[in-house]
């Protein structure tokens, strides 16, 4: 998998990883260990993405280089990012539309992506906004569990047996959220869930392999009731 962004939004990975000292815990945290014949795992949020902050010695450097400057963590004490779309007025000034790329490689154990803008980011720290997502996931499976319901499966091809109804769910969640925790910000959120995210634990394997054809999701802190719901799409 590519990812290539620029800017303040962040993607994070929900990814099962191996305890190193496993700690039993009892209290219904969604993060708690799950065992599997390899070992003890958790899930743990794995960061992407670098945000691009003027305050950044490189993205300094490159600003400062052009004749602009740095304050108050700002370009010309004005923009808080130093690489965006848009912002023509600040592109003699450092300001760059080349996004950072990177490769990472998808194996069994990661259950989803979190991807947003910094609305959710300035509520959230990645590890609390992936502990929720995970805790409304598993909400929603385990409902859709208990109640034997395959009804919409036609029209929404399921991942775990979720659908396209359930992520909107979560993401509406999520944002709503967000704005609940004054943000002060548009909040945008996009999830994707991948195939096997909710397998059982014995299955939970160290082995690196691709995985195909996830379920994707966004919501904005702008959407109604009344519009019509986002279209799946493939990441390719």
């Amino acid at each position: 998998m590519y990812i290539a962004n620029l800017g303040d939004s962040k993607v994070v990975l929900g990814r099962m990883v191996r305890d190193l000292h496993p700690v039993s815990s009892d209290n219904g945290d969604s993060n708690k260990s799950e065992e599997s014949p390899s070992g003890s795992y958790s899930l743990s949020a794995v960061c992407l993405t670098r945000d691009h902050n003027p305050m950044d010695y490189e993205e300094r450097q490159r600003i400062q280089a052009s004749g602009a400057s740095v304050q108050n963590g700002r370009v010309n004490n004005i923009l808080e990012v130093s690489r965006s779309f848009g912002d023509y007025q600040f592109k003699k000034q450092g300001v760059t539309c080349i996004p950072d790329v990177k490769k990472c490689q998808l194996t069994p154990n990661d259950r989803f992506l979190l991807i947003a803008c910094d609305g959710l980011w300035k509520s959230f720290p990645p590890d609390e906004a992936v502990a929720l997502t995970n805790r409304l996931l598993l909400k929603e499976f385990e409902a859709l569990s208990s109640n034997g319901s395959q009804s919409d499966l036609s029209s929404n091809p399921p991942t775990c047996g979720l659908t396209q109804r359930h992520l909107e769910s979560v993401c509406s969640h999520l944002v709503n959220e967000a704005v609940l925790r004054m943000s002060g910000d548009n909040v945008t959120c996009i999830l994707l869930v991948f195939p096997d995210a909710f397998k059982s634990p014995n299955s939970i394997s160290p082995a690196s392999q691709v995985v195909k054809d996830p379920l994707l999701v966004k919501m904005n802190s702008e959407d109604t009731s009344s519009e019509p719901p986002p279209k799946q799409s493939r990441i390719w």
